[in-house]
């Protein structure tokens, strides 16, 4: 077809069959179709036209998280994921709770489909194991009231304290002094 500007198009009938159109985005509007005869002998002209009320209503995005590398603490942890949205214009946020501290929120660039973020685990949790696990809650929401939620964790493992000097001195006390 040819576009004539102002959301008007020409189309001949062989661009009829199959033709699609695509919305970037939710929208209500008026979807005008005129059709239009030309009488070949002596040129005269036919048309008629129809309106439809179109409306394009949101699809919430669907988000798929990679594992989490298991690290040792005070190290840093990287949270990788991807998510379709048809809607090519939404504006996408990421909220992350890393099961300690408070949610992050990461608003994403228009058409972004990927994201990284990282968060360093200063110690494992306060416990008496080798290592701990630490639950990790991530949203992605379109802004058009769309959203998809999905977890993974992050193994974060103890590491034995280093660079530790004791001097031991000979001393005399008393009994029950210190």
């Amino acid at each position: 077809g040819t576009n004539q500007g102002g959301g008007v198009w020409e189309l001949a009938p062989g661009d009829l069959p199959g033709l699609t159109i695509t919305v970037p985005d939710e929208a209500n509007f008026a979807l005008t179709v005129t059709a239009m005869a030309r009488e070949a002998v002596n040129g005269s002209e036919a048309s008629s036209s129809s309106e439809l009320q179109v409306a394009v209503h949101n699809v919430r995005p669907t988000m798929t998280l990679d594992p989490v590398a298991g690290i040792d603490e005070n190290g840093t942890a990287v949270l990788t994921g991807t998510f379709d949205d048809p809607g090519v214009l939404d504006v996408h946020s990421v909220t992350i709770s890393w099961g300690e501290g408070d949610p992050e929120t990461h608003v994403l660039p228009v058409g972004a489909r990927v994201f990284s973020f990282t968060h360093q685990y200063l110690d494992d949790s306060p416990t008496i194991t080798s290592s701990d696990t630490y639950s990790i809650d991530v949203v992605i929401d379109d802004g058009d009231t769309g959203s998809d939620s999905s977890s993974t964790s992050a193994v974060v493992s103890n590491v034995a304290p280093s660079n530790l000097n004791l001097s031991l001195s000979a001393a005399a006390i008393n009994e029950h002094d210190s």
